[in-house]
């Protein structure tokens, strides 16, 4: 003990060694899936297509980089991918506006101004990534192994951490966040229990022919909106913990806060949105208009 501690790399099962690298090129998925769609084909002006799926995956990794057991990866591994999207729907649709010229006389000069318009457009929902807050690296014990030991965490949930909170920018409790049943525990963890900021986009188009004297010649006029709508797409969300370490209260296990009272949003405080924890903290994708003129002859 103390000044007569041997290396750490004493304590390990091969003698004299440091980590010893393993790996396994292998895992286990699913997808599971019900999808459903519906096409009109083009008729009296109008066509449309739409898709939804109602899916989930799962498997023991999301990425070729990412840490498993080595004793059962299926136990304490195995959840929700991160490309996981449980709902998705997308339509998309062309619609020949009516010729108003003829409830106007029907002038051909009229139908300059009134008629050949044409909307078209592309819409998207689909849920948001999972993701959770573990995965943070923490030394347990500077003391152990001589400091050297470095234990991978995910604490347990007390709640539901989607339940609705007293911030206004917040979309997870961080009371619903615990520690670990002790440190270095192996009993299974929960992960992918947040989800992230999913997709609310429509892109629309309209479109004005000008006809120049017969049906292949004409001229034009675009007005292109991506996002028409400027539906904010949350897609970062701060969930940083604020840095503690949970091995600095070992002692007062029970009363440690895995989220630290500074990444705590104060009572009363609004704006800077995204600094505290559990706020979105990234977005974009905000509405983009273009105009455009195309000659067909």
């Amino acid at each position: 003990m103390g000044n007569n501690a041997l290396p750490a790399n004493f304590l390990r099962p091969y003698m004299g060694f440091s980590d010893i690298q393993y790996w396994r090129w292998d895992g286990n998925s699913n997808y599971n899936s019900l999808q459903v769609s519906a096409n009109r084909r083009f008729a009296k002006g109008v066509t449309f297509g739409a898709a939804y799926t109602y899916s989930k995956t799962m498997a023991t990794s999301t990425n070729d980089g990412q840490w498993t057991s080595i004793i059962n990866p299926k136990l304490y591994n195995y959840g929700l991918t991160g490309w996981d999207r449980p709902h998705v729907f997308a339509l998309n649709y062309v619609v020949e506006i009516p010729k108003f010229s003829k409830y106007l006389g029907g002038s051909k000069f009229v139908s300059y101004f009134t008629d050949g318009y044409q909307l078209s457009g592309i819409t998207q929902f689909m849920s948001g990534p999972p993701t959770s807050v573990g995965g943070n690296s923490m030394s347990w014990a500077n003391e152990m192994l001589s400091g050297s030991w470095t234990e991978w965490w995910n604490p347990t949930l007390i709640s539901d951490p989607n339940a609705p909170t007293d911030n206004p920018y917040g979309r997870v409790d961080p009371a619903a966040i615990g520690l670990p049943l002790a440190p270095g525990s192996l009993e299974p963890w929960p992960n992918a229990y947040i989800r992230s900021g999913g997709t609310n986009n429509s892109d629309m188009s309209l479109f004005k022919n000008i006809p120049l004297g017969s049906e292949s010649r004409y001229i034009q006029l675009r007005l292109e909106a991506f996002n028409v709508f400027n539906h904010p797409q949350f897609y970062g969300m701060n969930l940083g913990t604020g840095g503690g370490n949970p091995w600095d209260a070992a002692f007062n296990w029970d009363t440690f806060n895995v989220i630290q009272s500074g990444q705590i949003r104060p009572e009363g405080k609004t704006g800077e949105m995204g600094r505290y924890f559990g706020e979105f903290n990234g977005g974009g994708n905000e509405r983009k208009l273009q105009l455009g003129l195309k000659l067909y002859f």
